[in-house]
């Protein structure tokens, strides 16, 4: 089976910046609320409101901070993760399919790129997922067959044999969230008969003139 490569072309997208509503999120402003009704109810003169309001501003900014830095982690692990699942997702998608891929489309199919990215560039974001080690184990086993088939130690058939037996019951042991990988293979099924329908249209469009 033949695949144009535009299929499977995919980057991982890392969420370096703070999200803008941050600032908005409800603990914080609940907190912040608080704080208002506290130094307006107070009957002392307005010099010593400023005062005190710099200070409790202060206080409450050191104390609210780590929540600030718990919900920016949690944002940045949600967002490592569906890149990561989604290659993962794309990987079962051509491997539990039907017939057999020629060894180009495979190579390209069993590209780990999200996880690369974390893994070399941005590491500590990986680790902030509770199921990091179970993803760096399942990136190694996949890597390890793409090294063997790149080396025509095993055939695209093998390969995909080897790896639709096992990726399931790998994910399943693991910690790996296997109904988010399903999730992810969905999605791109949907994205690849779409692109497929696409190609095929163009192409009957091009033979016709």
């Amino acid at each position: 089976m033949r695949l144009n490569s535009l299929h499977l072309k995919h980057r991982a997208r890392a969420s370096l910046v703070r999200p803008k509503y941050l600032d908005t999120h409800p603990k914080l402003l609940h907190n912040r609320a608080m704080l208002s009704h506290f130094i307006h109810g107070l009957t002392i003169g307005e010099s010593s409101k400023t005062l005190i309001a710099a200070l409790l501003g202060v206080i409450t900014g050191a104390l609210l901070e780590p929540i600030k830095h718990s919900i920016s982690n949690r944002m940045t692990a949600r967002n490592v993760r569906k890149s990561i699942y989604y290659d993962y997702g794309r990987i079962m998608f051509f491997v539990t399919r039907k017939g057999y891929w020629e060894k180009e489309t495979l190579l390209i199919a069993l590209q780990t790129d999200a996880f690369d990215f974390y893994y070399d560039v941005k590491r500590e974001m990986l680790y902030l997922l509770p199921e990091f080690q179970a993803i760096i184990n399942l990136a190694k086993y996949i890597k390890r067959m793409r090294k063997e088939l790149t080396a025509d130690e095993l055939t695209s058939a093998d390969v995909m044999r080897e790896l639709s037996e096992s990726f399931e019951q790998y994910c399943r042991t693991a910690e790996i969230r296997w109904k988010e990988i399903l999730k992810a293979k969905d999605v791109y099924e949907t994205h690849f008969e779409e692109m497929s329908a696409a190609i095929t249209a163009t192409k009957s469009k091009a033979a016709t003139q």
